[in-house]
């Protein structure tokens, strides 16, 4: 609606009128979809069960840390009133607030240097295991997780990373997986 009011107050030989226009045209609509099938994924929690089958627990060679995947619950309202997705509360503390000390205290958020390198090391080996290791869904598509950024990680107490807000899938082609997995190889 904002970007509608300004196509009103525009003059149409204005040069930002085209894209103002295009935005409206082209990229709310996809904005839209987007957000709806965000908010009303009625397969989410069929994707959810087998993305957490397979990496709650997962763990990289070579560092000591774990991945640890949040249960998710069902909405108390009946479809389609109302459909909020719930995750677990996770204690810890996300990646964003992570302080690089001489000591370890996970509590804290105190990590070493080669803690940190190695929490990132198995966030990023998840990403390429979710790509050629995930359980692909009844359509063939991998599941991998839509939402990947430092405040959706926490560091747990006992060295768990939790991987938060996974309210959205983004289901991956077996043509597109290969392409991108190519891109890895070079």
């Amino acid at each position: 609606r904002a970007v509608y009011r300004l196509l009103e107050t525009q003059d149409p030989d204005d040069p930002m009128y085209v894209w103002y226009q295009l935005i409206y045209d082209q990229l709310i609509p996809d904005l839209r979809e987007w957000l709806i099938g965000d908010v009303r994924d009625e397969r989410f929690f069929e994707n959810d069960t087998l993305f957490r089958a397979a990496f709650n627990g997962w763990k990289a060679f070579g560092t000591p840390f774990s991945i640890y995947i949040p249960e998710s619950f069902e909405p108390q309202t009946p479809w389609p009133h109302r459909f909020v997705k719930v995750e677990e509360y996770v204690d810890g503390v996300n990646l964003t607030q992570l302080k690089v000390r001489h000591r370890r205290n996970f509590a804290r958020g105190w990590v070493t240097r080669e803690d940190y390198r190695d929490i990132v090391s198995t966030i990023v080996k998840n990403y390429i295991a979710q790509l050629t290791h995930a359980p692909l869904t009844p359509e063939g598509t991998v599941l991998v997780h839509s939402d990947a950024h430092e405040g959706n990680f926490r560091l747990m107490a006992d060295g768990r990373i939790a991987i938060l807000d996974r309210n959205y899938y983004i289901e991956i082609t077996q043509e597109d997986r290969d392409m991108v997995l190519g891109l890895f190889r070079g």
